[in-house]
């Protein structure tokens, strides 16, 4: 269920600075209830892939203002095997991905 659908769009806090947004979502209780007071939504800053690797900065924003940032390192299949040069350009792709969680905070 999109936050769009449910509340208005002038009380959503805004896009981060340099961030792409999601749609809105709305969190469900245990018996399926939605939870307006927590909705939240998807960031990206930025992506670094490397062959069989996903590394993104990324985060959510949830509907009261309050940002939680990450590293999101996601392989494109359940294992990732990489060789030795591919191993290299994850390293420099996770602390390009470092270097620009640290400059959000």
């Amino acid at each position: 269920m999109s936050r769009d659908n449910d509340l208005s769009n002038a009380s959503c806090p805004p896009i981060p600075a340099g961030a792409v947004a999601g749609d809105w979502d709305i969190w469900h209780d245990i018996t399926g209830r939605s939870c307006p007071q927590d909705c939240y939504r998807p960031l990206t800053w930025s992506q670094h892939d490397v062959g069989e690797v996903s590394v993104t900065v990324a985060g959510a924003q949830y509907g009261n203002g309050e940002l939680f940032r990450y590293v999101l390192l996601r392989p494109d299949t359940g294992d990732a095997e990489l060789t030795a040069p591919q191993a290299r350009r994850l390293a420099a792709a996770l602390l390009d991905a470092a270097d620009s969680l640290d400059a959000l905070t």
